[in-house]
């Protein structure tokens, strides 16, 4: 097993396939050919009475199936995990819908106090994410600058241009000619890159509320959410004029 010693491949299991130690043991011992319980609770060192509790368990997880001689054998990894990872993704469905569902009865059940408009400064992708989307409800547009600092953070590109979508605006992904070789690709549906001659800042999301900028060269995501309207609606003017010239051509 790659000079792996038992202690590593129990632990490995735990974390990727968030099993119980016991759980981890047993599994590893069908791997290496337990077709008992008396065998598997010699090799795991798992108490013989827990084996059949375990077996059980981690038959209901996907990763054994009772055999013809009359026992268990184990799930192979690779298959084992394509099921969990199915079980991740159902779980992480589940909890996204619940995180929405609570957010929406907040939003009903609470006025909020009136947003403040002042610069608000930016440190983390997460923060990046919630303003620009918030700032997406009331537009009808998203455009999304993607250079440097965005650039190696795809998520973020992808998060709010789904959101967009979600939300019924247009939603575009701008890239200046003078990025040179940027090869940037979205596999959100209904998005469209446009690649423009005008020179644009280094990365920014822009609404027509409110513009996010992230100069290049720093460290992380880190910018600053401007909702100065005459700010916006002159650089928002601009990029439009340049798409239309763009369409047009």
């Amino acid at each position: 097993m790659e000079g792996r010693s038992e202690e590593d491949l129990v632990s490995l299991l735990q974390r990727s396939f968030r099993l119980t130690a016991y759980e981890a043991k047993i599994y590893l011992a069908l791997l290496k050919g337990a077709s008992s319980p008396k065998e598997a609770s010699a090799m795991s060192g798992v108490p013989l009475p827990r084996v059949y509790d375990v077996i059980r368990v981690l038959e209901s997880k996907g990763l054994a199936v009772p055999s013809s001689e009359g026992w268990y054998q184990y799930v192979p990894p690779r298959a084992a995990a394509v099921a969990e990872i199915a079980r991740i993704e159902e779980e992480s469905r589940s909890r996204a819908l619940k995180v929405l569902e609570a957010a929406e009865l907040l939003e009903r059940e609470i006025t909020p106090r009136e947003r403040v408009t002042e610069p608000l400064y930016l440190d983390s992708p997460y923060q990046a994410i919630s303003l620009a989307v918030d700032a997406l409800r009331d537009s009808g547009f998203v455009y999304i600058t993607v250079l440097n600092v965005l650039y190696r953070y795809e998520s973020i590109v992808e998060t709010v241009a789904s959101e967009a979508v979600n939300l019924g605006k247009e939603a575009l992904i701008l890239i200046s000619n003078t990025a040179g070789g940027v090869d940037f690709k979205i596999s959100v549906e209904g998005v469209e890159l446009v690649r423009l001659e005008l020179p644009l800042p280094d990365s920014l999301v822009t609404s027509g509320r409110a513009i996010f900028l992230f100069p290049g060269g720093t460290s992380g995501v880190k910018g600053v959410a401007v909702s100065d309207e005459n700010y916006v609606k002159l650089l928002v003017d601009t990029i439009r004029k340049a798409v239309k010239k763009y369409r047009a051509s």
